[in-house]
């Protein structure tokens, strides 16, 4: 199966990097260790005829890849810490992170959107819903 998936592409591994280049289809970057297991794993696995299903395969065995811009072949994947790791070592592996699409706030600082930030507080809480400082709401007593 391996050799069938890899048809017209190559995989290089630098440091902690590994980088998956199809001709014509794009491109994208796991961690290598990834990368090691789902490729023993399909090495002792009988292709198929299609090499585009055996690819998407291969694929599914790895659970964190970014891929660079144009690429059709497979999508971003993983939690944001397993990104934010191979941000980090392609960063380390000199590679240029412009050509990557990681997640938009991939390794910048979590902050509460600007809307919450600015509110201004109402000088009658209780009339628009909001609660006491202690957490209770004033209900009008009939």
């Amino acid at each position: 199966m391996l050799e069938q998936a890899l048809q017209r592409g190559r995989v290089t591994v630098s440091g902690g990097v590994a980088t998956w280049v199809v001709d014509g289809q794009g491109a994208a970057a796991m961690p290598a260790d990834e990368w090691r297991s789902a490729e023993k794993w399909a090495a002792s696995r009988r292709g198929g005829i299609n090499a585009a299903r055996d690819r998407a395969v291969l694929l599914e065995r790895i659970t964190t890849m970014v891929t660079r811009s144009g690429t059709t072949f497979t999508t971003l994947k993983g939690s944001q810490k397993s990104l934010d790791q191979l941000h980090k070592a392609m960063k380390g592996g000199g590679f240029d992170l412009n050509e990557w699409r990681f997640p938009a706030d991939e390794g910048t600082p979590r902050r509460r959107p600007k809307g919450d930030n600015d509110v201004e507080p109402s000088s009658n809480p209780s009339a628009q819903g909001a609660g006491t400082e202690d957490g209770s709401h004033d209900t009008p007593q009939t």
